[in-house]
C-alpha cells in the first residue's frame, strides 16, 4: 500500500487517505447508494456488482494505466469510507478497449455501439 501511495503522489495526486482525512466523502450522496447496491445484490441473488468503463482515448497507455490504478484505489477507499468494505470483494470493474471502434468516440457513439 505504501508503494501505491507513493505512485499516486508521484503522479501529482494526493493520497486517497489524505483526501478522506481532510475532505471526507467526495461522492455525491443521493439516498444511500450502498444500500441500493446491497439491495440489488440480494434481489438478484448475484453477489457481483460493478462498473463498465469504455476507453475512448489511446494517446497514452501510461496515462490510461495511471487512471485505472487511481480509479480502482478511489473505489476501494470510498467503499471503506462508507463502511462497505465487504462489497469490495464482489466489485467488478470491467474495461472495454477497442482502438478500432472506440478511439475518439463520444458518449453517444459508445451508446450506439453497445445498445
Amino acid at each position: 500500500m505504501l508503494q501505491d501511495s507513493r505512485r499516486t503522489q508521484s503522479l501529482g495526486f494526493r493520497s486517497v487517505q489524505d483526501i478522506i482525512d481532510t475532505e471526507g466523502p467526495s461522492l455525491p450522496i443521493l439516498g444511500r447508494p450502498i444500500d441500493t447496491i446491497r439491495s440489488c445484490i440480494q434481489d438478484h441473488m448475484n453477489p457481483k456488482w460493478g462498473l463498465l468503463i469504455y476507453r475512448c482515448d489511446y494517446d497514452s497507455d501510461s496515462d490510461w494505466e495511471n487512471f485505472v490504478f487511481i480509479f480502482k484505489e478511489m473505489m476501494q477507499a470510498h467503499l471503506a469510507l462508507f463502511a462497505a468494505a465487504d462489497l469490495s470483494t464482489t466489485l467488478e470493474i470491467t474495461i472495454k478497449e477497442d482502438r478500432s471502434t472506440l478511439d475518439g468516440a463520444n458518449a453517444d457513439q459508445v451508446r450506439q455501439l453497445f445498445k
